[in-house]
């Protein structure tokens, strides 16, 4: 079964001020969402889809300026834009994939929940720690990750006394020195299945309560 994701970055929820440049347009705005391809501004300003736009944001106090041109992907109107990066430095995106990975734990909106198993890749002979997953993916301890785009093969067990799941998946996005971010491509009805039944079990009502 094939499973189709669009967002090949993960994404936090942020509010910071950014400067805005379209054409002979300046303007000051804030964002409210980031990913490691691009921001959501909140504005009120009209621009139209492939505007080209270059904007300049701090994303943290420990982190400098960042200034990036950007194409305009869609609008909400009365809500804002979506910019998508272009040129961005592989330094730049890094440190804000670093920083979108530490927001985002435990706060995932797709029922992300805690997986710690072992997990096996790649030609099998590669191991490493599973650190969460959702139905449609998992975030994967290893400090040897192959490069994002990468399609990789998965073997893990939901609990020790589960069958393994075997997944085709590709590499998502790497955070350099903590890990990479895999989506599954195609994975068995029965495998899935469990895997939601794993997610599930997080959300169940209490019964002693």
């Amino acid at each position: 079964m094939k499973i189709i994701d669009k967002r090949q970055f993960p994404r936090a929820q942020v509010t910071f001020p950014v400067d805005c440049v379209a054409g002979n347009l300046k303007f000051h705005s804030q964002a409210a969402n980031l990913g490691g391809g691009g921001v959501f501004v909140h504005s009120p300003q009209r621009l139209l889809p492939d505007a080209e736009i270059v904007i300049q944001f701090r994303p943290a106090k420990h982190l400098p300026v960042v200034k990036v041109k950007g194409k305009v992907r869609f609008q909400l109107p009365g809500l804002g834009f979506g910019v998508e990066f272009q040129g961005l430095s592989e330094i730049t995106r890094q440190a804000l994939l670093r920083l979108i990975h530490h927001r985002t734990i435990g706060h995932r909106n797709n029922l992300r929940v805690p997986l710690v198993t072992q997990v096996s890749f790649g030609d099998g002979q590669a191991l490493a720690l599973v650190k969460d997953i959702s139905i449609g993916g998992m975030f994967i301890e290893t400090r040897h990750p192959p490069p994002s785009g990468s399609p990789i093969q998965l073997r893990f067990n939901l609990d020790p006394d589960s069958p393994v799941v075997v997944a085709v998946a590709h590499v998502s996005y790497v955070v350099k020195a903590a890990g990479m971010g895999v989506q599954f491509v195609e994975i068995q009805p029965e495998d899935q299945r469990r895997i939601q039944a794993y997610i599930d079990q997080f959300f169940k009502p209490d019964a002693s309560a």
